[in-house]
């Protein structure tokens, strides 16, 4: 596969959003307008992350220490040549691939949520990079079928 291709399985998804009327720019991405890290383990759910007191939501000590572990991860994943200040105030695309076994011992398809992981990958991310996620225009989350655990995130510009 050519490096400054978008993977086969991200074409092939973006021309299936591209059949169902979602048109987006199909772009050849370098290195360099394009950071991709893999998150090892499961990622949380936002269920268990934040306590409430009163109207105050708050994380839990236990969701700062995994925020934390992610923000380190990512930081010692980055490709030391991209400059993280190319990304900023941009139109980004983020693609999130969120790799388990979705299935039970019976082979039935398990009753597990991404959506509720969401918001805290994405915040650990951009708070990681210094960016700003208001500045996601595309955003897509999709489970892949896997043995191991781990979630890859993909950046782009648009």
């Amino acid at each position: 596969m050519n490096e400054d291709l978008i993977s086969e399985k991200e074409q092939k998804f973006l021309e299936q959003c591209r059949e169902l009327n979602n048109i987006l720019p199909v772009k050849k991405y370098n290195d360099l307008n394009h950071i991709s890290f893999i998150v090892d383990g499961r990622t949380p759910s936002i269920n268990h992350l934040y306590g409430q007191k009163g109207h105050i939501k708050f994380l839990t000590k236990e969701a700062t220490i995994i925020r934390n572990n992610i923000r380190a991860s990512i930081i010692s994943k980055i490709n030391p040549k991209i400059r993280l200040s190319d990304f900023e105030n941009k139109k980004l695309k983020v693609l999130v691939e969120v790799n388990e076994n979705w299935h039970s011992k019976n082979k039935s398809v398990k009753r597990s949520d991404i959506a509720n992981r969401e918001k805290f990958l994405i915040d650990s991310v951009f708070s990681a990079l210094g960016l700003d996620d208001k500045y996601i225009f595309d955003h897509r989350m999709i489970k892949v079928q896997n043995e191991k655990e781990f979630t890859k995130v993909n950046i782009y510009i648009l």
